[in-house]
């Protein structure tokens, strides 16, 4: 049978399928009325060759794939079926379903292939937007940051859903403000932004966008209603050349208020909104909506719990002559709350220090309260005199008695400042390091954590001798890469550094370098140090900040020494302007007074450089001519590499110590 029998094609034509025929060799015989009003062509005969049909209707993205499946069923001669989009006579594509069956006669040779393509566009749709809504709610629980989390569900909806898609945000002020702006051409994006810049949505519709809190729906804008609309020509011109051929406002509606709105926008080359779009468009307003509302929520409790936090933690610490305290904070990046980290340090009325730093288990406002509580309950059982073991025993009954079935984990030591002798007792907390004369070591490892023990708590003792430096630390410290050993590494090699001795404030020179990038928990650093040299030291956020200090270090420098001061102030201008010019940040300086000789050390977060101080060839040249300079006025200019990040430049000063009284 070379063709379809005249039954066979009345019967196709009434179907609202898609219905074909092919020759036993693959070129198409005939085609339904169907096809022809869909594609808009009814000439058959020039489908009569090879498959160019293919090629002529069917999406570029398709086309090779089914082509393939085609050939392979053929080859076959086995039935068949794919999912392809097929291009209408608007030149839109619409998604199809197409099986074909092969034919055969009592030879069981093939002498027609007959097929039906079913139109699923809607069902397709509706699979991918129900796809595309579970990754956008990926996308908003991922981050509780606004702008960001808006951002990434613009970007996904271009151009899965829009050629360009914006979201607005409503301020206190009542106007809205373009928070996120996404377009399908990369080039176009800063001209979506001067749209929304120059020309904002009119108060008048703000208002009725409030008010009624309905979408506007507009699935056809022609060019004639561009122009009617535009304020001027400019406007004008920046709606046609952004191909805005239909669009979709959609308020975004949380407890009754508007809190913002979603602007979809598709040009002429895709096809209009239609009312499912748009009902799909108000499911994503919806959960864009609950997820601003989230991260509002979620940042009051935040702040609220930080504000506590900030207020329970001590905003000064004890200060002792010959002993410097220290301490940083740095709240984690991926928590959901603030977290029950703290540290103290205060003196005791014999003179003492005492110290301690814990962390409570748990997350949010609650565990802030009780960290307060468990500070508070430790400083109360130190002021009566008590040993670091009794303290924490005391602090373990006091936390019984919260009854909050949390546990803590805490460190509390008692410093005589004069002696060097140190008392300590642990609680399941990370053990601190000292670093001194005999090296770097851990602290003797002690009792379970509060909460889980009813023993007594040991005290350890152990003398320290100048110069020594302990560091106290809460788990977020070593904790940021996910390997606590690694992080335990990480922190032995930057403490046993001689780089932190000339910090001016080790903790927060721990932190800048162990605590980078985003951080996984809460961290709290509390250091003591007390050195065996006299030391003038210095620190500022940025190296500009340094160079005022020049008066306070020639001051300190004509107190504790004698020379050549002037020299010793210009090595001092050229180290810090090397750091302005090369490694621009944080600087420590120290100037270490040790037996005869005057040294200075330029800590900064610039990268290690090899020493080639010289003469530049050109006159006009400034390479090179700073550290030549410093060379020339002092003596053993020596450079080296800080742990993780940053550089150190030291060198010895033209000076001398002045000759420290006898006592008689």
């Amino acid at each position: 049978m070379a063709f379809a029998s005249d039954v066979f094609r009345q019967i196709a034509d009434t179907l609202p399928q898609m219905v074909w025929s092919l020759a036993a060799d693959g070129r198409i015989e005939w085609l339904n009325r169907r096809f022809i009003d869909y594609t808009g062509t009814d000439a058959t005969d020039e489908y009569a060759t090879d498959d160019a049909h293919i090629a002529a209707y069917v999406h570029p993205d398709d086309h090779e794939r089914i082509a393939a499946e085609w050939r392979a069923a053929f080859a076959k001669g086995e039935p068949y079926q794919y999912e392809f989009r097929l291009k209408s006579r608007s030149g839109t594509y619409r998604w199809f379903l197409a099986h074909a069956t092969p034919f055969r006669n009592a030879a069981g040779e093939i002498e027609n292939w007959y097929g039906v393509s079913t139109e699923i566009h809607d069902r397709k749709r509706t699979a991918d937007m129900m796809a595309f809504l579970a990754e956008v709610s990926d996308v908003l629980n991922a981050t509780r940051d606004v702008d960001v989390a808006l951002e990434s569900a613009a970007a996904l909806a271009v151009p899965r859903i829009a050629d360009w898609c914006a979201v607005y945000l409503r301020e206190d002020s009542g106007f809205f403000r373009p928070a996120a702006i996404h377009h399908m051409d990369p080039t176009l994006v800063q001209l979506a932004h001067e749209l929304v810049r120059r020309y904002p949505f009119s108060i008048e519709s703000q208002r009725a966008l409030i008010e009624t809190r309905q979408p506007v729906f507009m699935p056809v804008i022609s060019t004639e209603m561009i122009v009617a609309g535009a304020i001027d020509e400019r406007h004008a011109a920046l709606l046609q050349q952004l191909d805005i051929a239909s669009a979709m406002v959609v308020p975004l509606v949380v407890a009754d208020e508007v809190t913002g709105m979603l602007h979809l926008v598709r040009g002429r080359a895709h096809e209009a909104f239609v009312a499912t779009d748009l009902d799909f468009a108000q499911v994503l307003a919806r959960r864009i909506a609950v997820a601003i509302d989230n991260a509002v929520v979620y940042e009051r409790e935040r702040n609220v719990a930080r504000t506590f936090q900030n207020a329970a933690l001590p905003q000064a610490l004890a200060t002792f002559d010959g002993l410097d305290v220290h301490y940083a904070y740095r709240a984690g990046d991926l928590g959901v709350a603030v977290g029950g980290d703290w540290y103290d340090a205060l003196r005791l009325r014999d003179g003492s220090l005492l110290f301690s730093i814990g962390d409570v288990a748990g997350k949010g406002l609650h565990a802030a309260v009780l960290m307060a509580s468990m500070r508070q309950a430790i400083r109360v059982a130190g002021l009566q005199g008590l040993s670091p073991g009794a303290v924490l025993a005391a602090a373990n009954a006091s936390l019984e008695a919260e009854g909050s079935g949390r546990f803590v984990t805490a460190f509390v030591g008692r410093l005589d400042v004069g002696s060097g002798r140190l008392d300590y007792a642990s609680a399941g907390h990370p053990t601190p390091l000292l670093r001194d004369d005999d090296g770097l070591r851990a602290l003797a490892y002690g009792d379970p954590p509060l909460g889980v023990w009813n023993g007594a708590f040991a005290t350890h003792t152990t003398i320290v001798r100048p110069p020594w430096l302990l560091v106290a630390y809460t788990d977020g410290l070593i904790e940021r890469t996910g390997d606590v050993l690694e992080g335990e590494a990480m922190l032995r090699a930057v403490t046993a550094h001689d780089g932190i001795t000339h910090a001016a404030d080790p903790a927060n020179y721990l932190q800048a370098r162990l605590l980078r990038g985003i951080v996984r928990d809460d961290a709290a650093i509390l250091t003591l140090r007390a050195d065996g040299d006299e030391h003038w030291r210095f620190g500022a956020s940025d190296a500009l900040r340094a160079e005022p200090a020049r008066r306070r270090l020639t001051a300190w420098l004509a107190e504790h020494t004698r020379g050549d001061c002037g020299a010793a102030e210009l090595i001092y201008g050229e180290l810090i302007g090397n750091v302005v010019r090369h490694a621009p940040g944080s600087i420590d300086v120290d100037v270490v007074c040790a037996d005869d000789r005057i040294r200075l050390f330029v800590q900064s977060s610039g990268t290690p450089f090899e020493l080639r101080p010289r003469l530049p060839q050109s006159l006009l040249s400034e390479c090179g001519r700073g550290l030549f300079i410093v060379e020339t006025l002092g003596t053993d200019l020596r450079a080296t590499g800080l742990p993780v990040f940053g550089n150190q430049i030291s060198v010895d000063l033209p000076l001398v110590r002045n000759a420290v009284p006898v006592a008689t």
